[in-house]
């Protein structure tokens, strides 16, 4: 009997520590498969974010280059400064690279490069190119149907004293008093051209004028060339 219980007391113990270390073993186990599954939904959501603004950003696109100054809304769009466009897809992009995710920091990286381009219009230059020819003092001026009146328009061009000149609404019907009627006094020793509202003029001989045709967003405008010998 007293071996009997002591064979029962020393089983006790052996039996309770295999049941702690199984047990241990699958709570690791647990907190391991725990941890992954966190892992994958936090993966899950930086690729959903990062899907989702990449498509803003190309909607922000579209509306842009098709939309434009169609609607007051899109103008303001258009208008408004474009750089914070770039900043939540870099905040994505930093998050993407702390994550270890490679597949959302190529998703953001490519949403960084298109807003940068095609949305903020950043261009490399090449290598400037140094003209022998002269220097030219060039005013594109927008005198909205000759608001500030004749005076206004004339103190404007000899305060700034350009070469060429080219203006844009400078048509002959009148939203406000005194308009530059025609404009031609108002460019005295200029050679000018003109199709409708557009007017170019230079001091130097214009040997030459052509008419592009432009068709953007669905609109059509149009754009006066002027080749000038200088």
């Amino acid at each position: 009997m007293t071996r009997s219980a002591g064979s029962a007391n020393q089983g006790g113990p052996s039996s309770r520590n295999g049941w702690s270390e199984e047990t241990a073993h699958r709570l690791k186990r647990s907190a391991w498969g725990s941890y992954r599954d966190h892992g994958r939904r936090r993966y899950r959501w930086l690729c959903a974010c990062s899907w989702t603004y990449a498509a803003i950003l190309l909607c922000v696109w579209l509306l842009e280059t098709f939309v434009a100054e169609r609607l007051w809304q899109t103008t303001m769009l258009t208008y408004m400064p474009q750089l914070p466009f770039i900043g939540p897809a870099l905040l994505l992009l930093l998050l993407s690279a702390l994550l270890r995710s490679p597949k959302a920091i190529l998703i953001n990286l490519a949403a960084c490069i298109f807003c940068l381009i095609a949305i903020m219009g950043y261009r490399c230059s090449g290598p400037i190119t140094h003209s022998t020819g002269p220097k030219l003092r060039v005013l594109t001026y927008n005198i909205d149907h000759a608001k500030l009146g004749a005076q206004g328009i004339r103190d404007v061009i000899e305060e700034v004293h350009p070469d060429v000149i080219c203006l844009q609404e400078a048509d002959l019907w009148r939203r406000h008093g005194d308009p530059p009627d025609p404009v031609g006094p108002l460019l005295t020793g200029y050679n000018n051209i003109r199709l409708g509202e557009l007017v170019i003029a230079s001091r130097y001989p214009i040997v030459g004028g052509q008419v592009a045709r432009i068709r953007k967003a669905g609109e059509r405008r149009v754009a006066l060339q002027a080749e000038i010998n200088c």
